[in-house]
């Protein structure tokens, strides 16, 4: 008899009663040389309270949008008062890099450093890798960027 795998959780979950949990992702948009960002910030019952799409100029490189949608989620926690945070992306190797306690390195260093820096603003943040499957609405609203016309430069 085979065992039974444990199911991944594919489905968005909700963070502790007290925290806001702030979905991240970043997009590319190769034919325009642009890319594209998307955050939504949703409470302990799932309401959404808060969301942002915005366009960047001249970012081709997956680390680098990826780093940059983290850093604009924590920036978007800080303008907008919540102040314990999950910040969730599905990009596995940034959640990594920011949760290495030695300093960056890497061709983003300057951007995983800020994300650090910024986080310390917050009374708490704490930083989640989930499934991409979880974090569809942020894939949208970066998806979306491309129709907006603020840029972030």
């Amino acid at each position: 008899m085979k065992a039974d795998r444990p199911k991944e959780n594919l489905k968005w979950v909700p963070p502790p009663k007290g925290w806001f949990k702030a979905n991240v992702d970043g997009t590319i948009f190769k034919e325009t040389n642009k890319a594209g960002i998307g955050v939504v910030v949703r409470d302990s019952q799932g309401w959404v309270l808060a969301a942002l799409t915005e366009k960047v100029d001249g970012v081709q490189d997956a680390e680098v949008i990826e780093a940059l949608a983290i850093r604009r989620a924590i920036r978007f926690a800080i303008e907008t008062s919540f102040n314990c945070v999950i910040i969730e992306s599905d990009s596995l190797s940034m959640v990594k890099a920011i949760q290495d306690t030695a300093e960056s390195t890497c061709h983003i260093g300057n951007i995983i450093d800020d994300v650090k820096l910024l986080s310390k603003a917050l009374k708490s943040c704490e930083f989640h890798h989930t499934k991409r499957e979880a974090n569809h609405v942020a894939h949208t609203l970066a998806r979306n960027a491309i129709h907006v016309d603020t840029e972030m430069a």
